[in-house]
């Protein structure tokens, strides 16, 4: 029902490789071109590992912005900050306030959780926190019973497969482990009722797992 996208990569290498050779066979100008590159994060960077090279890279265009900002973030930059500074866009701004408000509590609402509404954040996403809505449900022992039997990624992929409703870990953006982080960028305010009402269906299916089991 609306993904913002996994993002998920894997490089392997072996620790003795061919590429980290060629790397230091490259003529010296082109040598000396990646001493400058590197040279800013990296105590040796005559030495510096292919893999750590693609992690400073990948990091100029993702989250931590360690080797600089890339152009097309400079643009984006810019633009957000025309966005302050022209009068007339003040409007959308709010507007786009009101609408992930409006979807958080649609989504809290519908799981029958209390909201508490950071009105300083960005609030692009809601982090649900699973033991405390089972625990409300269904109490205390049976808690216990899905940790034991389950984990947060069960519930995940249970979502996924049964409902066609596709949520993130919320261990993947350091929140608790059995936690779930769904996205509120890019949904009408609709949805985010039927969202709730599949995670709640999902999480009775396990309590009827645990009554049948226990």
């Amino acid at each position: 029902m609306g993904c913002t996208g996994w993002r998920l990569g894997v490089v392997c290498l072996y620790e003795d490789n061919e590429i980290d050779r060629m790397l230091g066979r490259l003529p010296e100008k082109e040598q000396n071109q990646l001493i400058e590159r590197y040279e800013s994060i990296s105590l040796d960077p005559v030495n510096m590992k292919f893999i750590d090279r693609m992690v400073a890279d990948s990091r100029s265009v993702a989250l931590k912005h360690t080797a600089g900002l890339s152009l097309p973030q400079q643009i984006q930059m810019t633009l957000f900050s025309l966005f302050f500074i022209i009068e007339d866009n003040v409007n959308y701004i709010e507007g786009t306030k009101r609408a992930l408000n409006k979807r958080m509590h649609v989504l809290y609402k519908s799981l029958g959780l209390p909201l508490d509404f950071d009105k300083t954040a960005t609030n692009y996403y809601a982090v649900i926190d699973l033991l405390e809505l089972a625990r409300d449900r269904y109490g205390d022992i049976f808690v216990e019973w899905m940790i034991k039997s389950y984990n947060a990624l069960s519930f995940v992929f249970a979502l996924a497969d049964k409902e066609s409703v596709v949520i993130l870990p919320g261990a993947g953006f350091d929140a608790p482990s059995w936690s779930v982080r769904v996205s509120l960028a890019n949904l009408r305010f609709e949805d985010y009722e039927k969202i709730g009402k599949k995670m709640l269906e999902t999480l009775e299916t396990a309590y009827i797992d645990f009554q049948t089991n226990y």
